[in-house]
């Protein structure tokens, strides 16, 4: 985690962020390599003049790509010199070589209006005589030129060299995956060394090379940034940088051109993935607390466990003992919470750390020496965000408890605390980088049956079980804090929902067992049961259970939640949902089909004031489109611009893993693989557009009405002075086989008096296209280009 004055904005990081064409190394460079970079996102690159990729002296290359440049509105914000001039040779006909090729060279760099040129100029004499001459030769130009550390070196012999040439015009550029410590180890994955490893550079930095490193002995460098694989301590090397005041580009370099598209894509992600994991995360947001002089403290909004041992023999923890922890807020509000047996006569509780100052907990217990304990802890300002809970200003839409609001990108993952599943970790940390914001998951290790949750004669519960539940939570939080768990303890399994009904201990003990222990998560919310048919009269088959079960589970549950967790039911394909009325449902949650046109988000807002989710439609392994990516995109617009929310499914994750299509598995890895066919693509972009129009949906109203009442063509939200419209331009009437159309589309949208700005979104690739103004009435647009498009409209 950074420290506070050395936090980084996602916008901050943005404005400087640049790639590298190192990624095109295997390609000759030219104006479609450019446009690729432009429709990730990224407007900043640094040339590489590497052989076969980009001849600087090849005129119609120049000019292609400063034309491309030019037309993308692409800035070249460095050129990294020749690669294979004999800068390390002390000879001096060589040397006169390095100067006559790097005078070239630099004179190209001005030419495509490169600010910094880059090179291994080395740090030896002779090539500081090298820097003196080239700087005397360039002095008109205000390039600033930089020498690059290399392989196996540290920085020192740079920090010397350029201290010696002694210009404003030479500095030094660190690729952070070159240099070593005299262990051998890049201190740039050392915690402990990072940060001043960097900072002792200074203002002599110029430039920087950055990129991941995974392993320490094979291939361990220039992978892609924040690559789930990666140990690379990004969180100190950007501390360092603000420590010392950096004002040059970041430049991410691949060394291997191995994968240009991942490179690009998880470049461009990078802004928003770091302040995700370094702005908001760790210290006190798991169990773990830091203990002080003062006493025990944790961060707010993160979560507190106390532990209390039972060393007399107890009779079943489960069912005849009682232990009531009573947490005292520092305003002298309460809440009591049961305490769980973790095995070994080891019992503990948890507290949601929901407001800043001092806490008191007291227990209550049958055990003697657990009974009248006491204790305290502090709990301090931080940065987390915290559970998640309606929205104050509009109940339909989520907040995270620090009042950010929560972009709902739903994914289906049940079976990630599943035991036997051995993918979970590639699974969460690639749906967090995909941009997923919320996974629904399951308790049951078989398809539909949470029996594994007992031990054999259901007297007491399977620990180990459990335990791996909670180890993977406490990962997801400690890792992607951002990431909410829609939790289903009972799962598909109708006989225990049923058994529920008649007061059966084991089927009560799993919701309140599994309350004791992760309510106080602050990455949670809970789904009693899934998929299930609701019925109020008939006859008890199948899958069906009654409305008067699900309500009981809902009663219960809800008066015994003590920290306000959100609780909610899913019921089967296309039957809706029975629960909009009753107090303790939080959340409308809805499976359907087809719902590209938010009919049944709409229908539903009618009916409730909660959020309204469709939690399941078509997946790209089951009932699948034919157009993976763009029915997909579609559906969570059209859901969003409907005042509701989707939920993606890919893989078959309610079967366990086979190695093909079933089981969770990291979202790219079974892109990579052929198993998914990029569904779920271009949901990063969504994150991108209300980041850049700096936009929410709170307070908006669904109004397709306005642009011609076609929800399969045209959907929009809007306020009194903002219109956000999603013009889908599909291929006919039919979701499931619709592919966008290779036609520019058009639009006529209805405003109120006055004067818009016009601003076009490719959900594709979060490129924007800024127009200039329409007026009131019925204003006809046309998109820039074919395709899919993201219409915004302000009034000026």
């Amino acid at each position: 985690m950074q420290a506070q004055g050395t936090l980084w904005t996602a916008a901050e990081i943005s404005s400087r962020l640049g790639l590298s064409t190192a990624i095109y190394q295997t390609f000759r460079l030219g104006a479609e390599h450019i446009a690729a970079i432009r429709r990730a996102g990224i407007t900043r690159i640094e040339l590489s003049l590497i052989q076969g990729c980009l001849d600087y002296r090849d005129q119609s290359q120049t000019a292609e790509i400063l034309d491309a440049c030019r037309s993308e509105g692409v800035t070249v914000v460095s050129v990294h010199g020749p690669f294979k001039l004999p800068y390390g040779s002390a000879d001096e006909a060589a040397r006169k070589t390095v100067v006559e090729e790097s005078l070239a060279a630099i004179r190209f760099a001005r030419e495509m209006g490169a600010s910094v040129y880059v090179a291994h100029f080395g740090f030896k004499e002779h090539s500081e005589k090298t820097a003196a001459e080239l700087l005397r030769q360039t002095e008109d130009s205000g390039i600033v030129l930089t020498t690059e550390n290399q392989v196996g070196q540290n920085l020192q012999p740079y920090i010397d060299v350029v201290d010696a040439v002694d210009s404003d015009r030479y500095g030094m550029i660190v690729d952070i995956g070159h240099n070593r410590d005299g262990d051998g180890i890049n201190p740039f994955v050392k915690k402990d060394r990072a940060r001043q490893t960097l900072a002792q550079c200074g203002h002599r930095l110029r430039h920087i090379h950055l990129h991941e490193t995974f392993d320490l002995e094979q291939k361990p460098d220039h992978w892609p940034p924040l690559h789930p694989d990666g140990i690379i301590e990004w969180g100190e090397i950007f501390a360092a940088l603000k420590e010392i005041g950096y004002s040059g580009e970041l430049v991410f370099e691949d060394g291997r051109g191995e994968d240009p598209e991942q490179w690009t894509r998880m470049t461009a992600a990078f802004p928003q993935a770091f302040v995700r994991k370094y702005n908001q995360r760790r210290g006190g947001q798991s169990r773990v607390v830091a203990h002080h002089p003062g006493g025990i403290q944790v961060n707010h909004r993160g979560l507190h466990e106390i532990e209390l041992k039972a060393s007399s023999k107890l009779n079943n923890p489960y069912f005849d003992l009682e232990l009531r922890i009573t947490f005292t807020r520092p305003d002298g509000s309460e809440v009591t919470v049961d305490g769980f047996y973790d095995g070994a006569g080891l019992f503990k509780a948890r507290a949601y750390c929901d407001t800043v100052g001092s806490w008191r907990w007291r227990s209550v217990s049958g055990v003697t020496e657990m009974d009248g304990q006491t204790g305290v802890f502090e709990v301090v300002p931080s940065s987390h965000k915290g559970k998640l809970r309606k929205h104050s200003e509009d109940s339909r839409q989520f907040a995270y408890d620090n009042g950010d609001w929560f972009l709902h990108i739903g994914d289906t993952g049940y079976r990630y605390v599943t035991d036997t599943e051995p993918e979970w970790q590639a699974y969460i940390d690639q749906a967090a980088q995909a941009g997923f914001t919320k996974v629904r998951t399951w308790f049951c290790r078989g398809r539909s049956d949470v029996q594994v949750l007992f031990a054999e004669d259901r007297t007491a519960l399977n620990l180990p079980y459990w335990q791996e539940i909670d180890r993977r939570l406490t990962y997801a939080l400690e890792h992607h804090p951002h990431v909410i768990f829609k939790l289903i303890p009972y799962g598909e399994d109708t006989e225990e929902i049923n058994r529920y009904a008649a007061d059966d201990p084991a089927s009560t003990l799993i919701a309140r067992y599994a309350q004791a222990r992760f309510s106080a998560f602050p990455n949670v919310i809970w789904c009693i049961s899934n998929d299930r048919e609701i019925v109020t009269h008939n006859q008890l088959e199948g899958r069906r259970v009654h409305y008067d079960t699900i309500c009981k589970m809902g009663r219960d549950m809800a008066a015994r939640e003590p920290w306000g967790t959100l609780l909610t039911n899913h019921q089967c394909r296309f039957k809706g949902y029975s629960f909009v009325d009753e107090p303790w449902s939080d959340i409308i949650t809805l499976e359907d089909l087809d719902q590209v046109g938010g009919e049944i988000i709409l229908e539903y807002r009618k009916k409730g004031n909660d959020p309204v989710i469709n939690d399941e439609d078509r997946y790209e392994a089951y009932r699948n489109p034919q157009h993976n990516r763009y029915f997909n995109r579609r559906l969570m617009w059209a859901s969003l611009l409907s005042g509701g929310h989707a939920t993606y499914g890919g893989l078959r994750t309610f079967e366990p893993y086979d190695r093909n299509l079933k089981g969770v598995q990291g979202y790219y890895d079974a892109i990579e693989t052929g198993k998914l066919d990029h569904g779920a693509d271009d949901f990063i972009h969504i994150h991108s557009f209300f980041f850049d129009a700096d936009l929410t949906l709170v307070g908006l109203t669904p109004d397709d009405a306005c642009v011609g009442d076609d929800p399969l063509k045209w959907k929009c939200i809007r306020s009194s002075n903002t219109f956000i419209i999603y013009i889908a331009n599909p291929s006919g009437d039919t979701p499931k086989t619709d592919h966008v159309a290779d036609t520019v589309p058009e639009i006529t949208v209805h405003l109120p008096d006055g004067n818009y700005t016009v601003e076009w979104f490719k959900p594709t690739s979060g490129a924007w296209t800024r127009s200039s103004m329409c007026g009131g009435g019925n204003s006809a647009l046309v998109a820039p280009d074919a395709g899919d498009w993201v219409l915004l409209l302000r009034q000026k």
